[in-house]
Formats: C-alpha cells, sequence, structure tokens
C-alpha cells in the first residue's frame, strides 16, 4: 500500500538527521532547526495516517469507527512509546485509538499485556451510561491489523506496562 510505503521510507530517510544540518537550500541552512521541526511534523502526520490506515480506521481498544473524510476521523494513530523520549515512528511502535482511548492510554488508565489483551487499572471510577465503560473491556483482546507484520512490538507495549501503565 502506497501510505505504508511513504511512510517506512520517508522514516528510514530521515532517521538520525535531527543532529544533521540540511544541505538543501540556503533558507534551510539559515534555519535548521525550522527545517527540521516541518520534517519532523510531516513525518508524524504520515506516521499518524498510515497507523490508522492498517487498523482500518478503528479504535484498537473500543474498535470505534467514525470517519467524515480520509482527514476527518474520531481515531488517532498513537505512539506507544512516547515519541518525545523514544523518536520511535516505526510502524511496530504505533496503535489506532479514538481520542477518549488515546487519552487514557497515554495516562495509564489501561494497557496491553503480551497477549494483546487489555488491562485496566484497579482503581477506575467511571459512569458512562451510554457507552460500554473502560473497565469492561479488561481481558478483552485490542483490535490487530490484518498482517502480523503491523502488529504493535510486544516490547514497546512491555515499556508501556513498566512505566506508564498505573495498575
Amino acid at each position: 500500500d502506497n501510505l505504508l510505503q511513504i511512510n517506512q521510507d520517508f522514516d528510514k530517510q530521515t532517521a538520525g538527521e535531527e543532529d544533521k544540518s540540511p544541505i538543501h537550500s540556503n533558507h534551510e541552512e539559515n534555519h535548521p532547526k525550522q527545517f527540521q521541526l516541518k520534517k519532523s511534523l510531516v513525518r508524524e502526520a504520515f506516521f499518524r495516517k498510515a497507523i490508522i490506515h492498517i487498523y482500518d480506521y478503528q479504535c484498537a481498544f473500543c474498535r470505534l469507527k467514525a470517519v467524515r473524510s480520509i482527514s476527518q476521523t474520531m481515531v488517532d494513530g498513537a505512539h506507544i512509546k512516547p515519541i518525545s523520549l523514544f523518536y520511535n515512528s516505526n510502524m511496530e511502535n504505533g496503535i489506532s485509538f479514538c481520542k477518549n482511548h488515546h487519552w487514557a492510554f497515554d495516562r495509564g488508565w489501561f494497557t496491553i499485556d503480551e497477549n494483546y489483551k487489555i488491562v485496566v487499572c484497579s482503581d477506575l471510577q467511571e459512569i458512562s451510561p451510554n457507552a460500554k465503560p473502560i473497565k469492561d473491556f479488561h481481558g478483552e483482546s485490542i483490535f490487530l491489523p490484518n498482517s502480523e507484520v503491523y502488529f504493535p512490538s510486544l516490547e514497546s507495549l512491555s515499556w508501556h506496562k513498566n512505566n506508564i501503565f498505573k495498575a
């Protein structure tokens, strides 16, 4: 698929370039930090679009799929290990979540174990009269991409469980 190939090519091409000065134009030479920021933003946009694409625009947690157009969806391509710490935009460090579950995952309200099952923190209090509560997902398998090549990295999930999850 073209979108996935573009993301992987872009990631390979720009990996490790954050410390290098660009030499493509005078503007880029005069403002290397701005140039790197723009490249980083483009790389992140491709990563996020590629992730939600391989999950068929569905949340891996609740399977919500709400799409108005290819650029308007309620699902995010999320990093398992934070981009701010690891600068890792490889596909295996990505997972697709709706806005609510992305936020909850980033704050350690739930994690995913080595069998791709949801583990919810024990002290969560929630009233969800119109939706299935987060706690009711405990022990369920997440929704995974069709190809095992794109499954979330067990190493990344383990890192999340040990460093972000608040049991």
